[in-house]
């Protein structure tokens, strides 16, 4: 089963040549970080594609990458998991991890084996040209996540804890597509956002949640954000770096109703 670009010259060009050309000048030339999580935004790349491919281009990305992303559209289940074949891009082909999946399945009953959620669904499209270039020999699971209870985080957390860290000592990354502030003013969204980034640097899982409430920060991403700050705890890997910050005002002039992005290394390790 191959899942098709949705988004392809909507989001990024759907040509190769032209991915290549716009990406390369935001790459870093050696990456440096070791983590466990890797949060980066998932707008247009003319928005945050200079925050997501420098964030994944700084941190070493092993052959095994769980991506969570927002169900923006609320079709599937909350917790939809693409199980088998490969994501094709306009840069080709990345296979499924499907013994990851297995293990998630087995593992998870809030998982379900579901694409329907995924077929329309950008959040984790728009990673795939970016891990191609960056690291073309990656397996990909993606998960796409609804709105949970903060019960269900914590346990969604550990069955996929579990799942990453049995079968072997395989490195893997867990990456977190997430925007933050959606159509506030640059100063409240930067206000909000800098709030919001201070606790999830503090890995404060309830604490995140609580706040983006009370705040009404429209992070999409919250629920996979946090999924991944509890299997960070989960492992013991509590250091954090915030690797760039932005908001689409800088790109469209619109300082009125912007979006805020952040790239987010989590459970950084020696």
């Amino acid at each position: 089963m191959i899942r098709e670009p949705a988004v392809a010259g909507l989001f990024y060009p759907d040509d190769p040549q032209q991915i290549e050309e716009m990406i390369a000048p935001w790459l870093s030339a050696e990456p440096e970080l070791t983590c466990t999580a890797l949060m980066v935004p998932h707008a247009g790349y003319l928005y945050s594609g200079a925050i997501a491919a420098r964030g994944l281009s700084r941190v070493r990305i092993p052959r095994r990458v769980l991506m969570l992303g927002p169900n923006h559209r609320g079709g599937g289940p909350a917790v939809s998991l693409y199980a088998r074949g490969a994501w094709r891009s306009p840069l080709g082909e990345m296979p499924i991890d499907e013994a990851l999946a297995r293990s998630v399945l087995e593992r998870s009953a809030l998982c379900r084996d579901d694409v329907s959620a995924h077929l329309r669904e950008h959040s984790l499209e728009v990673q795939l040209p970016l891990l191609q270039k960056i690291r073309p020999d990656t397996r990909i699971l993606p998960l796409s996540l609804s709105a949970l209870s903060l019960d269900q985080i914590l346990d969604l957390a550990r069955s996929l804890h579990t799942a990453l860290i049995e079968p072997d000592d395989e490195p893997w990354l867990v990456l977190v597509s997430s925007d933050m502030s959606h159509f506030e003013t640059a100063s409240v969204a930067r206000e909000k956002d800098m709030a919001l980034l201070e606790s999830i640097c503090a890995m404060d899982v309830a604490g995140t949640l609580s706040l983006a409430r009370e705040r009404q920060i429209s992070a999409c991403g919250l629920t996979p954000i946090l999924v991944a700050m509890e299997i960070c705890r989960l492992c013991g890997h509590l250091q954090t770096q915030v690797l760039g910050y932005g908001h689409s005002g800088e790109v469209s002039g619109d300082m009125d109703r912007v979006v805020g992005y952040a790239a987010v290394a989590l459970g950084i390790r020696a």
